[in-house]
């Protein structure tokens, strides 16, 4: 679902549109009996949801982010749809230890995140470890996830650090953990591919099918 607002913008006001905003989302996948309801906690930057900013790490934005949060899991309780969270590096949800935090606080089996461990690699140790930092990541935020995203990650050259998405099969991580920790968790759950080129989408898939069939992960 896409939306601009921040769930932790300092005008409460704000905050309440947005929560009556998703609700009107949350009605229309009741509709469409939708799996899940993708939504973004959003940033205090005003460039976008994406954006860094110093004042979303702040004790009080988790609080009031934990507080939005509670009002758009009740709507969902209410109307049986199940919620997850676009975490990334950059935002308020930045790790896999905070992630299950706020999930922890908001309380309801109705709210949890997308399984979208490339946006929690932040750093060239972790990329080049990939089978520990996955791990990691699905032990934390793999119980609250019942959705994922399946892409590969690549340290590119600058003169800072630069870790950008990839193809999956053809980039650093160890996409058999990946894939085989998913399948563990939910064997009859799926990944989606994303943010490649339409002419990328069949080369991905192929790459991933081919992986779980040399590895014995079952694809159904």
């Amino acid at each position: 679902m896409a939306f601009s607002e921040c769930l932790f913008d300092y005008d409460a006001e704000v905050c309440a549109y947005v929560v009556r905003k998703i609700g009107r989302g949350i009605e229309v996948a009741r509709e469409l009996n939708a799996h899940t309801c993708l939504i973004r906690t959003g940033s205090l930057n005003p460039a976008g949801s994406y954006n860094p900013c110093k004042e979303n790490l702040l004790p009080e934005s988790k609080e009031r982010l934990i507080e939005t949060l509670k009002q758009v899991a009740a709507k969902a309780e209410a109307e049986g749809v199940t919620m997850v969270i676009e975490t990334h590096a950059l935002t308020i949800m930045g790790s896999p230890e905070t992630n299950k935090e706020i999930i922890a606080a908001v309380g309801s089996d109705r709210m949890g995140v997308v399984m979208d461990y490339v946006n929690h690699f932040q750093s060239m140790h972790q990329v080049y470890n990939s089978t520990e930092r996955l791990n990691h990541i699905f032990d934390y935020m793999g119980p609250i996830s019942s959705v994922a995203h399946c892409k590969d990650i690549r340290v590119k050259p600058g003169l800072v650090l630069h870790i950008d998405e990839e193809i999956p099969g053809e980039g650093e991580l160890d996409m058999v953990t990946a894939l085989q920790r998913w399948h563990d968790l939910y064997p009859d759950g799926y990944m989606l591919l994303e943010h490649l080129g339409s002419d990328h989408y069949p080369h991905a898939a192929a790459n991933v099918q081919h992986i779980c069939a040399e590895t014995g992960i079952e694809i159904h």
